[in-house]
């Protein structure tokens, strides 16, 4: 997990370590405990936790939280951007001793339906969701996809070596790597904003700030969700791409 913990604000809002804050933080590291003590009773797999987060006066709360898992708690002072301080994350570890690794942020609570129904892939490297239509699910025939859970099954782990954990991320693994449409796909085949203020998700939502009841997308569906978009999306101007 990676980015700014106890959140109390909107996308671009800095403002943490509130007691508003702390509660939607506790309430998110519920939700990730309740999915490794799920991934445990199904798959019968061991997870460890790595955090790379900035620090607020809630450090000792938030790694008490996970006493029962093995933990490596980072904290940063100053900002120093998405991409850097997942990659702190990602290299806490051997990644050695490991078969998958689940990416996502610090503020995210999971929703039963995620918990419930996340399958492990060792197959492809799996985001959450394509971005919503609304503005740019694809840009130039390649899936513009929503950064905000990663799966990385161990066949991939080569790509922890520098990841986007921005929009572009499937471009940037082909890249970078030489992966095809066929080595990634995502966990749902509907279309969500990162956002969930600002669209609808079934799988999450963020902590620290509302979320919406509106889905943009809510009739689309990616026939073809393994490999590209299907569908007409609007671009950043709001006309047909």
């Amino acid at each position: 997990m990676y980015g700014e913990s106890f959140r109390d604000g909107l996308q671009h809002d800095r403002t943490t370590s509130t007691e508003k804050g702390f509660i939607g933080q506790m309430k998110a590291i519920d939700s990730h405990i309740k999915f490794m003590e799920t991934i445990k009773n199904k798959y019968d797999y061991d997870m460890d936790v790595s955090i790379s987060t900035y620090c607020t006066k809630y450090n000792e709360e938030l790694k008490d939280k996970y006493k029962n898992f093995k933990i490596i708690f980072n904290c940063e002072n100053e900002l120093i951007g998405w991409n850097k301080i997942a990659m702190k994350s990602l290299n806490n570890y051997d990644l050695s001793d490991y078969d998958f690794i689940l990416l996502t942020r610090n503020d995210i609570c999971f929703k039963d339906e995620f918990i419930n129904n996340f399958t492990i892939n060792n197959e492809k490297v799996l985001f959450v969701s394509q971005q919503w239509t609304y503005h740019d699910c694809y840009k130039k025939d390649i899936p513009n996809i929503n950064p905000t859970i990663i799966s990385i099954p161990k066949k991939f782990f080569n790509i922890t070596k520098n990841i986007s954990v921005d929009g572009n991320c499937w471009d940037f693994l082909m890249e970078n790597y030489g992966l095809t449409n066929n080595d990634m796909g995502f966990l749902l085949n509907t279309y969500h904003d990162a956002d969930s203020y600002k669209d609808y998700n079934p799988y999450y939502y963020m902590v620290g700030r509302d979320q919406t009841t509106k889905w943009h997308d809510k009739d689309k569906i990616n026939t073809n969700f393994n490999t590209t978009c299907v569908i007409k999306c609007y671009n950043i101007n709001n006309t047909y791409v």
